[in-house]
């Protein structure tokens, strides 16, 4: 009974560690060390050493990994070596200059792992030798992979050349990379990333992007993972640009546009001249599942205590008062808030700093209070807010034809570069004041952008005074109403006619204080109303394409849906649509089609990120020409011959 519990106990044992290694790796690269003598010189010995990424998730790594050495030439397993863990646990801290998300900080551990010294004196084939080993798993949910799940396994990789006493290759030492991975991005960033190498013998290196390995430990069964619909090696992440790499150097280079996980690959190849000829000696990899995140940095917001508003604004005072202006500008709690007042000078504006043609006071809640050029030195600091006075004292000598421009600038420290705030000013200085005011009403969907700039999120009155060619000032009250834009979407929709005989209804989502209004192509009818957020259309025969759109109204705003309808009862058209590969990606002016189909003449729609179709162009030897379109993400179908495609692309 003990050893059959025993038993049990082991099984579970050994299920639950199968278990502990099966997720939560992130990446790995390792290299070939030649081992050196007292004297520093070459010997025949080696070691691997490899560096392990997993995510900091509670599942330790592996004590150690057990490697076939291959000989390439015939795929044969010359021997078998293991590496084990050399280090403590260790977590990834970034340097604040990567400008990485803050939710990437001690994310990643990092194992590292060394055989014993191995003599290599005998390899001698002249096709060289690769190293692999199995490993199970990676995480689920990887956007760029065909099968995004975790029972993908992973092959460590590295080649090396033949190290036989007096061959051009013995005590070859493999390149290493520079720097540790980075593991998070942030979407909207503009990333240069570093993979550069060393190669510890001068060898020439070449890098690229490639396919994560998986599949058997042995050629011809390695395989590249294949990627998911509308990534490859030109479009690896969502991105604009997408993730690039120089060839010669190693660094990439990355703007995300999406939040998910992806996998990325580089391959390092290593040239010497053997006999004069480059001849390649050699491979290591290192692959990464990178994790990209919405930018949650926000800029300040500044604003005019009097007016409670952000506003260009033109002042009027006479040379016989006095003005004061209060600026609170906050931002996120913690981050560190800076404001300063800054001139702009030329031949039609004055200096407002200038002592000599009026009095100008810059001033923070602390009393420190400078004048001049030291107010345009001085800059108030605060955490998470700042609070900031200007206070203007005119006389007979300020008055002028000539106004005083000047603007109150507030920024913070955000990577790469700072995110900002700016209040706008013209000040005039006039011997007796005369007023005028004008009321002006406005309405904006989500957001108003005055011409200035300034984005406006909610409903607001905002007052500016405005000097008229009279040497008066009148004002202009803006009443903004913002409304919020209703969201089209179809729900459940299913774009094909199998019988037309039968009656087909259609539904878009459901939204608050709105209004519907459906269009239908010439071959079908609509049954009932067509106001409400559900329709019913009878289909004919005349075409095997139709259409429908919904536009939802809620106020003066709106959203639009639009679907093509397949009468698959006219053509025979697969219950399926066939995704179609297209390059390049991101493309310029011409689509390129991969298909061993002609598309000659074939009718391509191509549909915004909202569903709406925004043009047709003609197929003709199999592209299309987009040079009309702006830049963006777009959907795209083909109908041709009873078969209907459908793929994306980025321009």
């Amino acid at each position: 009974m003990i050893r059959k519990a025993k038993l049990l106990l082991f099984i579970f044992l050994f299920a639950s560690s199968s278990s502990l290694f099966a997720t939560h790796f992130l990446g790995y690269d390792m290299q070939l060390i030649n081992i050196k003598d007292a004297n520093n010189n070459p010997t025949s010995n080696y070691k691997w050493r490899m560096r392990f990424y997993r995510d900091a998730a509670g599942i330790p790594l592996p004590f150690n990994l057990t490697f076939k050495l291959i000989q390439s030439s015939n795929n044969t397993v010359v021997n078998t070596f293991t590496i084990t863990r050399v280090n403590a646990q260790t977590f990834i801290t970034y340097p604040d200059e990567l400008c990485l998300p803050s939710e990437t900080q001690n994310k990643v551990e990092i194992g590292i792992y060394e055989s014993s010294v191995l003599d290599y004196s005998n390899l001698n084939d002249a096709a060289g030798y690769y190293a692999t080993c199995n490993h199970c798993c990676r995480n689920s949910n990887i956007s760029n992979l065909e099968s995004p799940s975790s029972s993908i396994n992973v092959i460590f990789y590295a080649s090396i050349p033949k190290l036989s006493t007096g061959s051009a290759t013995q005590f070859n030492s493999s390149p290493y990379f520079n720097t540790l991975p980075s593991y998070g991005f942030s979407i909207g960033k503009y990333y240069t990333i570093d993979w550069s190498a060393t190669d510890p013998d001068g060898d020439s290196l070449v890098y690229s992007l490639v396919k994560g390995y998986g599949g058997d430990d042995t050629k011809p069964n390695i395989e590249e993972i294949p990627f998911g619909f509308g990534y490859s090696l030109n479009y690896m992440v969502d991105g604009n640009p997408s993730l690039k790499i120089n060839s010669s150097t190693g660094i990439m280079t990355l703007k995300p546009i999406v939040a998910t996980r992806y996998l990325i690959a580089v391959k390092i190849e290593e040239y010497r001249k053997i006999g004069g000829v480059p001849t390649k000696i050699g491979e290591v990899r290192r692959e990464m599942q990178i994790q990209t995140y919405l930018n949650e940095e926000q800029p300040p917001v500044l604003y005019d205590v009097q007016k409670n508003s952000t506003v260009i604004d033109t002042l009027i005072i006479t040379s016989t008062l006095s003005k004061t202006i209060n600026f609170n500008s906050t931002d996120q709690v913690n981050d560190s808030v800076f404001t300063r007042i800054i001139p702009e000078i030329g031949a039609t504006f004055n200096n407002i700093l200038d002592t000599n043609l009026i009095d100008a006071a810059w001033s923070d809640t602390l009393g420190n209070t400078t004048r001049g050029a030291n107010a345009e030195q001085f800059v108030i600091r605060g955490k998470g807010s700042t609070k900031a006075i200007l206070t203007i004292n005119a006389d007979t000598n300020s008055v002028s034809a000539v106004p005083y421009r000047f603007k109150v600038v507030s920024y913070d420290q955000s990577c790469f570069i700072p995110l900002s705030d700016t209040l706008n000013y013209v000040l005039y200085v006039l011997d007796s004041p005369c007023y005028s005011t004008f009321y002006w009403q406005i309405n904006a969907c989500d957001s108003f952008v005055d011409l200035n700039g300034k984005v406006y999120y909610q409903s607001t009155i905002l007052r500016d005074t405005v000097l008229n060619p009279k040497g008066c000032n009148f004002t202009n009250v803006r009443s903004i109403s913002v409304n919020e834009t209703p969201t089209a979407s179809f729900d459940n929709l299913n774009i094909y006619v199998t019988d037309t005989s039968q009656t087909y209804s259609y539904k878009v989502d459901s939204q608050n204080n709105a209004t519907y209004h459906w269009n239908v192509s010439s071959n079908g009818t609509i049954i009932g109303a067509a106001n409400k957020n559900s329709i019913s259309i009878k289909w004919n025969t005349d075409t095997a394409m139709g259409d429908i759109s919904c536009f939802v109204y809620r106020e003066n705003c709106f959203d639009s849906v639009y679907s093509p309808i397949v009468i698959s009862h006219l053509v025979g058209i697969q219950n399926e649509m066939s995704n179609l590969q297209v390059y390049p990606n991101p493309v310029n002016d011409v689509l390129m089609f991969n298909t061993t189909d002609n598309l000659d003449r074939a009718l391509i729609s191509i549909y915004n990120t909202m569903g709406q179709k925004i043009a047709e162009a003609s197929i003709n030897n199999n592209y299309a020409d987009v040079s009309t379109l702006v830049p963006g993400l777009y959907t795209f179908t083909v109908l041709h011959q009873g078969k209907l495609y459908r793929g994306k692309f980025v321009k």
